[in-house]
């Protein structure tokens, strides 16, 4: 199904704010609730709107530094990149993970309390 303009809108307005309620995003709309709400459910169900989140503050928890690494692997069978894919994402350093054409292979959004911390888990050698 094609969006329009009302369905763009609420997309702008969870994305900036997913805590508006259902009243919020119809008075910011000039809708009636129940229209809102309707929209909303179709967009969650057609799979426009995947899931919500919290963007936490990183200085808060400690950690300030965000790196952007990129990886180059040895080999390049699918097996091998699947075999990365999975063993990254148990990083909880690891936010993002991009599979890249060019020379490099990967680029990891890497978030760490300080540079020393980024060289240590920098240091770990996959055995791709």
């Amino acid at each position: 199904m094609k969006l329009d303009k009302t369905d763009i809108q609420i997309l702008e307005l969870l994305q900036s704010d997913a805590l508006l309620t259902n009243k919020e995003l119809a008075d910011k709309l000039g809708k009636s609730v129940t229209p809102v709400y309707e929209r909303i459910r179709r967009l969650e169900n057609e799979g426009y709107i995947a899931r919500y989140c919290a963007i936490v503050n990183r200085n808060k928890i400690g950690k300030s530094l965000v790196a952007f690494t990129n990886v180059q692997l040895k080999q390049h069978a699918q097996s091998i990149l699947l075999s990365f894919e999975k063993a990254i994402v148990k990083f909880e350093e690891v936010m993002e993970c991009y599979h890249m054409t060019g020379v490099y292979d990967y680029l990891l959004k890497v978030v760490v309390t300080d540079m020393t911390a980024y060289q240590i888990s920098s240091l770990i050698n996959w055995p791709g």
